[in-house]
């Protein structure tokens, strides 16, 4: 009777046992299939901003030769205009017509994106990433916001061209153009290009984890 009652209590034991060991593994594996999928995630993600990276650099390449073109033209216009020319209005002024540059299609920036890179810290795909990686993928974004910004300002200086602007006016977004930006985009198109490079490193590496 006593003997029944331990193979009895015994079974039990190793029932719940086993039952015990079916939950923990279950819940390991899921645990491991979840951590799987989210690694998966996070180097797609990786690898999408490496692109968009590489596609905004050539956006650049683009932009900087078209304003060395247009540098060249105003510079060979600009030469000719007088101390006296500078202060005219803009409007009214016959010999500085910016639209009728050879070649000029508008300021002609860059129209960088940084889909990609909103898109990861919104899925919060950054937060599997370790410190460093996060920072370097957050300071080349925000350096092209930079670039955007002074894109603005060159798109603007034109866009509010009124009654009262100076030719002197309109020359001085010329020269953002010629020199600020045109710097900037020769900065950017080395710095993207550094920056996509290392991201690959650490794809193939994996030292982006935590």
């Amino acid at each position: 009777m006593k003997s029944d009652l331990v193979k009895s209590l015994f079974k039990y034991i190793l029932e719940a046992a086993i039952v015990a060991f079916g939950v923990v593994l279950g819940l390991y594996l899921s645990e491991q299939n979840a951590q799987s999928k989210t690694n998966e995630n996070t180097k797609v993600a990786l690898n999408y901003i490496v692109q968009e990276l590489r596609a905004n650099r050539e956006l650049l390449i683009q932009a900087k030769e078209y304003h060395k073109k247009i540098s060249v033209e105003f510079d060979s216009l600009s030469k000719t205009a007088t101390a006296a020319d500078l202060e005219q209005v803009y409007y009214t002024n016959d010999k500085f017509k910016h639209f009728k540059l050879p070649g000029w299609q508008g300021v002609g920036t860059a129209k960088v994106k940084s889909i990609i890179y909103e898109s990861a810290k919104l899925s919060g795909v950054l937060q599997e990433l370790n410190i460093t990686t996060i920072q370097n993928i957050a300071e080349v974004y925000e350096t092209l916001d930079s670039y955007k910004n002074l894109s603005k300002t060159a798109m603007d200086g034109l866009l509010n061209v009124g009654a009262s602007t100076k030719v002197a006016d309109v020359f001085r977004v010329f020269e953002l153009m010629k020199y600020d930006i045109q710097s900037f985009e020769g900065f950017l198109i080395e710095h993207l290009d550094e920056k996509a490079d290392e991201l690959e490193r650490t794809l193939e590496t994996q030292s982006y984890r935590k």
